[in-house]
C-alpha cells in the first residue's frame, strides 16, 4: 500500500521540442485541493498525442523511488510530475503492478492497461541524447490506467491494490513485448484470453505486426507454449495423425486420401449397424486413387492409402489489439 504524493495536470502549450507536432501536453504540473477523475481523466488535463490518453490511458502513474533512481543516473533533481505523470506515488512499486490489476486511490478505482512507451516528444522534453531507448530499456515505464469508477484524488490519499489476475504479467515485464519478446506477448495474450474484461488495446496498440506473427507462429509449433485455452496443434512431421478409419480428422476436416475407399464392384453395400458413418455416404473415390478403380471385387476391404501428411494447416492464434480492423 502506497500514496499519492503529487497530483499533477498540464494543458496542450506550443513546444519547439515537439519538432513533429510543434506542441505537448507533458509539462505537468502540481495540482492543490481535490482533482476529479472520469473516464477520460482528471479535470484540466489534456494529452496533445492521440497515442497519449484516451479511456484506455486516462491516467499516468509514476513511482517516486523510480524518479530517485533516474535523478542519480542523471545527475540532477527530477520534481514530481517531470515525466508527465498525473500521479506521483511513494512507498508503491508502479512498475511492478500487475496488467488489469485494480487500484483504489482515493475514491477513485483504476485498472492497470499497459506501460508508457518514450517518444520522440518525452526525449526532447527532457533533452537527453538517446532518450527514449534509455528510458525504454530502463524497465521502469510507469503505468497507464482506465478509470473504472471516478471520483476525485488529492495529495495522502490511500493507493491499494485491491484485485489481480490469476496470470501475473508486470508492467515492466509488458515492455518486452513491445522490445519484440515473443514469450512475453504470449504471456499477454494467455492473461487477457482467461481476463475478457481487461481491454488488451492499449497494450496491444504498441506491440508490432512482426512480433505479434512470430509469437503466434511460435504458439502453433510449440502447443506447450500456446495461450490457456488454445487447443494442442499436432505437428505433422514428428507425430503424424493416423490413417481415417471414416471419422473425421483432428482437424475437423478429413483428408482426402485418408478414408478407404472398396473397388469398384456391383454388389450394394450393406450398411453397418454398429459403425455409422458420421459424415454421411461414403465419398467418390478421389482421382489421386485412381488405381483402385481397376481392381476386381474384393471381400475385404482394400489397405488404407498412405498417409500423405497433407493435412489441414494449423491456424495461429494471433492475438487482438486496437490495431486489428
Amino acid at each position: 500500500m502506497g500514496n499519492v504524493i503529487s497530483v499533477n495536470t498540464g494543458p496542450i502549450v506550443p513546444a519547439e521540442f515537439a519538432r513533429r507536432r510543434g506542441r505537448s501536453a507533458i509539462k505537468k504540473l502540481p495540482t492543490t485541493g481535490r482533482v476529479k477523475v472520469g473516464p477520460l481523466g482528471l479535470e484540466g488535463d489534456e494529452q496533445a498525442e492521440y497515442f497519449h490518453g484516451g479511456e484506455l490511458q486516462a491516467v499516468y502513474a509514476y513511482a517516486r523511488e523510480d524518479l530517485d533512481w533516474w535523478s542519480e543516473r542523471l545527475q540532477r533533481p527530477l520534481r514530481n510530475g517531470i515525466f508527465g505523470e498525473n500521479l506521483d506515488l511513494i512507498d508503491f512499486d508502479a512498475s511492478g503492478a500487475v496488467l488489469a490489476e485494480k487500484w483504489q486511490v482515493g475514491e477513485v478505482l483504476l485498472q492497470v492497461m499497459a506501460p508508457r512507451m518514450a517518444c520522440g516528444t518525452f526525449g526532447g522534453w527532457m533533452q537527453e541524447t538517446g532518450w527514449a531507448k534509455r528510458f525504454n530499456g530502463a524497465r521502469r515505464p510507469g503505468v497507464y490506467l482506465r478509470v473504472l469508477e471516478g471520483g476525485s484524488v488529492a495529495v495522502g490519499d490511500r493507493v491499494e491494490v485491491v484485485w489481480r489476475p490469476a496470470r501475473h504479467v508486470t508492467v515492466a515485464e509488458a515492455v518486452g513485448a513491445i522490445l519484440d519478446e515473443q514469450d512475453v506477448l504470449r504471456r499477454i495474450t494467455a492473461m487477457a484470453d482467461e481476463e475478457p474484461e481487461w481491454d488488451r488495446a492499449a497494450m496491444m496498440f504498441h506491440v508490432s505486426n512482426r512480433t505479434r506473427n512470430r509469437a503466434a507462429a511460435t504458439s502453433a509449433t510449440t502447443p506447450e507454449n500456446a495461450p490457456a485455452g488454445t487447443p494442442a496443434t499436432a505437428d505433422a512431421t514428428s507425430n503424424p495423425a493416423p490413417a481415417s478409419t471414416g471419422n473425421p480428422t483432428s482437424t475437423g476436416a478429413p483428408a482426402t486420401a485418408d478414408a478407404p475407399t472398396p473397388a469398384t464392384t456391383t454388389a450394394t453395400p450393406t450398411p453397418s449397424a454398429t459403425t455409422p458413418n458420421p459424415t454421411g455416404p461414403a465419398p467418390t473415390p478421389p482421382t489421386a486413387t485412381a488405381t483402385q478403380g481397376t481392381q476386381a471385387p474384393q471381400a475385404t476391404p482394400a489397405p488404407p492409402a498412405q498417409h500423405t501428411g497433407q493435412e489441414a494447416p494449423a491456424t495461429p492464434d494471433r492475438p487482438t489489439g486496437a490495431v486489428d480492423a
